[in-house]
């Protein structure tokens, strides 16, 4: 709605209605997204949301315009290399000295993070009401997932339980994302993940390379992402992977998986088939 609002008043028009959505439109308000530096996938997101609302008043009969069921109106979107923490890289962090209370109990938010695949939010909800259900001789985090409503049980590794062992069996208390986000690179940093790395993007229209010290482009989403990534490396099948996260395809959860093609090899030359 800001992104429309935006668009409406730089543009100085004052009245829009659902019959003024035209292909002119359509293509205008993705050039003032990439006039302002928006990436694609941004932008993507944002017609994803604008044809939502467009279909569901179509769909409740406000209005006819049938333009949004073209084929050139549609969501677009680019994979892009975004980095994920190694089981190393994320053993770094668990073994860094940490005198700081709060920084501990951040570093280890983080971590089991990324070791249980859980969407930011749901960890968030987690955390202030922790429930753990133990069958078949394991312990596991059971959580109803906020955006597909749907059970989830998630296998506790013992990198985990060593975490509640040494926090009295208790979870890390509850840290706003925003503030993990930004005391999660200095710790990182502090374990030596400082190689360089490369996204490339298209931004503003154009393809963009971005280079910065890895560290500095781990956020909480890097966390979800590790966790599909490492356990597609060692062997986990895309379905059990799908059953943890959430995800509700092989489609969606393949872009979380950043595994390199000599990691993809290396998982393909120890399957039976080529023995």
């Amino acid at each position: 709605l800001r992104f429309m609002k935006d668009y409406l008043k730089t543009r100085g028009i004052k009245d829009f209605s659902f019959d003024d959505i035209s292909k002119d439109f359509y293509y205008d308000f993705i050039e003032y997204g990439e006039d302002l530096g928006y990436s694609k996938n941004y932008l993507g997101s944002m017609m994803q949301k604008f044809k939502t609302v467009v279909r569901s008043a179509y769909d409740e009969e406000i209005h006819q315009n049938r333009e949004f069921k073209k084929g050139y109106f549609k969501k677009f979107r680019e994979d892009i290399n975004h980095p994920y923490l190694t089981e190393d890289e994320i053993l770094k962090l668990y073994k860094l000295k940490i005198e700081n209370t709060y920084l501990d109990n951040i570093r280890d938010t983080f971590i089991i993070a990324c070791y249980t695949g859980l969407r930011i939010g749901d960890l968030m909800s987690f955390l202030k009401n922790p429930k753990i259900e133990t069958f078949n001789g394991r312990k596991h985090i059971h959580i109803i997932q906020k955006k597909t409503l749907k059970p989830v049980f998630i296998p506790l590794k013992q990198i985990i339980l060593n975490i509640l062992e040494k926090r009295n069996g208790s979870f890390p208390y509850y840290i706003h994302v925003n503030l993990i986000n930004k005391n999660i690179k200095p710790l990182l940093k502090l374990c030596e993940i400082t190689e360089m790395y490369e996204i490339e993007k298209t931004i503003g229209g154009k393809r963009t390379i971005i280079k910065k010290p890895k560290y500095d482009l781990i956020s909480c989403h890097s966390a979800r992402r590790s966790f599909c990534t490492n356990a597609y490396n060692n062997g986990v099948p895309l379905q059990d992977i799908m059953a943890i996260s959430g995800h509700s395809s092989e489609e969606m959860v393949l872009r979380y998986i950043k595994a390199s093609a000599k990691e993809k090899a290396k998982r393909a030359s120890d399957h039976a088939f080529f023995s």
